[in-house]
């Protein structure tokens, strides 16, 4: 935007020639400590919230005065604090920016050369703008997690009991990182899009003299809510048997990361974290498992004491596991807008729900057998119109996040073992352990790439197939 001609306070010379020994420009930044600096917060960035009562409450009673029948219910209210990260990430230098330069001369070094060998002056190296971390004073107060929950226990039989609950929490103050140094909103969609192009981008900030400036706030929402069923018995003939059930469904907005952790980075600067508001990065909305452990009447009752010792005594034990498949977040290819506004991810319009055709194909790039998961044909990409310079580029879809769901799983872990025992202190213990024990082929990855070619919405890898194990350990 030219040359600075107002020095800035308490700042050093600016890192580039251009700024001609003038002080280096803020535009409005101010620096902690100095004229113009921030003033004093709770003696620090953000307020202190010291009003944090976290209780918790249970509550236990006997339905019918046998106890056989139990109602259980209980709610807490729970507090984190953002550990370190996001004060780090704010300890950038406003002026640390620096120009590279890709060629340079073999007999110094330090001297610049262009595509004709012509050395190039420092002084016409550009002003590198930097990228700010700030903390948002208003909307910082500490991460919460409403828990609460209710069921029945009942007791079936002498060694059975079922337990019926629902599961929940509503959380509160998330961490979200938003960059509110984009350019205007109608820079970047719809037919007014004319001037977003990379190279005047930095003339359309509305802070001048930056790249991004992400604001780390504590404002976003999530939540929780399950059923979950429960079964255990202990039979005579040796069985000892759980089985479970959860249906749930998670929601919060952790886009860039895919961790479900604090810090994630907004994907839209302009809507904020409420467009990526949709189904936890660790959503399975159902989930079944099941284990066991088995003693086999193999020669339980036989009067020879050898064969007893040797071949009798064996158990069998087993983990099973069936799951629905975690979400699948879509991106979009092509030129687009995120080439232009840093720190954003575009997603696809969604044209028609989803369509689970779960056929086999190969792969266009290798020819190699897979599955066809979704049909990518009720996704596009959502282009700028009109004639300007950023016609024809991808810019944000309507496609909710996470808005496919993942291959699911049926995992079966089998083992037997046998305990010899020599004396009271030492004893043999012989294993043989399966894991995928009947080798069924679980999906793992999804091409989720819309415009990314052939093999958009196939299936790209597979979990570990049927491993044998066999361990003995010795104890004295």
């Amino acid at each position: 935007m030219g040359a600075c001609t107002t020095a800035s306070p308490s700042l050093g010379t600016g890192p580039n020639p251009n700024l001609n020994g003038l002080l280096a420009y803020t535009n409005g930044l101010a620096v902690p400590g100095g004229p113009n600096g921030l003033p004093s917060v709770g003696n620090g960035l953000v307020n202190n919230h010291w009003a944090n009562f976290g209780p918790r409450i249970g509550v236990a009673y006997d339905v019918t005065g046998t106890g056989k029948t139990i109602f259980r219910a209980g709610f807490g209210v729970m507090f984190e604090r953002i550990q370190g990260n996001d004060m780090y990430q704010a300890q950038n230098n406003l002026f640390g920016g620096n120009a590279n330069l890709g060629d340079v001369s073999l007999t110094n070094p330090h001297t610049g050369v262009d595509a004709n060998n012509a050395s190039i002056s420092a002084a016409t190296l550009p002003v590198v703008v930097s990228t700010q971390t700030s903390l948002d004073n208003t909307n910082y107060r500490n991460p919460a997690s409403y828990q609460f929950s209710a069921g029945i226990q009942q007791q079936l039989g002498g060694s059975s009991v079922l337990s019926l609950a629902y599961v929940g929490t509503q959380n509160r103050y998330q961490s979200e990182i938003t960059n509110v140094n984009a350019t205007p909103y109608s820079t970047v969609t719809g037919s007014a899009a004319t001037t977003a192009t990379t190279a005047n981008y930095l003339s359309l900030v509305q802070y001048l003299g930056y790249n991004q400036i992400l604001q780390v706030a504590n404002d976003a929402t999530g939540h929780y809510n399950s059923f979950q069923a429960d079964l255990h018995t202990h039979l005579k003939r040796g069985l000892q048997l759980q089985v479970a059930y959860t249906l749930s469904h998670s929601i919060d907005p952790t886009p860039n990361n895919g961790d479900g952790g604090d810090l994630d980075g907004v994907s839209n600067p302009y809507l904020g974290w409420k467009y990526d508001l949709g189904p936890s990065t660790l959503n399975r909305q159902q989930i079944g498992f099941a284990n066991f452990v088995y003693d086999l009447p193999i020669l339980r009752n036989t009067d020879n004491r050898p064969l007893k010792a040797i071949a009798g005594g064996w158990q069998l034990a087993g983990i099973v596991t069936m799951e629905s498949g975690i979400p699948i977040n879509l991106g979009i290819s092509g030129n687009g807008i995120g080439n232009v506004v840093q720190g954003t991810t575009l997603r696809p319009n969604q044209n028609g729900p989803v369509s689970y055709v779960k056929t086999a194909t190969t792969f266009a790039s290798s020819g190699n057998q897979t599955m066809q998961w979704f049909d990518p044909s009720n996704f596009s990409a959502n282009l700028v119109g009109g004639a300007g310079a950023n016609s024809g580029l991808v810019t944000f879809g309507n496609s909710g996040f996470d808005s496919v769901n993942g291959p699911g799983r049926d995992q079966w872990q089998i083992a037997m073992y046998k305990v010899f025992a020599f004396t009271e202190r030492a004893h043999l213990e012989l294993r043989f352990e399966s894991y995928n024990t009947f080798n069924h082929t679980q999906f793992n990855g999804v091409n989720a790439t819309i415009n990314g070619g052939a093999d958009t919405g196939k299936v790209n890898s597979a979990f570990d197939p049927r491993v044998f194990q066999f361990g003995a350990k010795l104890a004295f």
